[in-house]
């Protein structure tokens, strides 16, 4: 299950202006549409904790986490080198 350099769009930042972190909903609805696009499975539980998320992979034993900050949505999804 890896992807390099996968785009994901950024809605542009005025100087001076304060970016939003986004809700849990938005980010997760973003990540789900991300993985959709991308022809990649979607996971079996979704755990919400202050300013991260993280999607699960029961069968896999996999857990992907999300930091949500003021960078969000990041640019580009990159793998780990």
């Amino acid at each position: 299950m890896s992807q390099s350099g996968v785009e994901m769009s950024r809605s542009d930042v005025h100087a001076g202006d304060m970016p939003n972190t986004p809700t849990p909903a938005e980010a997760e609805a973003h990540l789900r549409r991300l993985l959709e696009d991308n022809e990649m499975p979607q996971p079996d539980e979704v755990e919400h904790h202050p300013a991260e998320m993280v999607f699960l992979y029961h069968e896999q034993k996999l857990a992907l986490t999300f930091e949500l900050d003021e960078r969000w949505p990041p640019t580009t999804l990159e793998p780990p080198p």
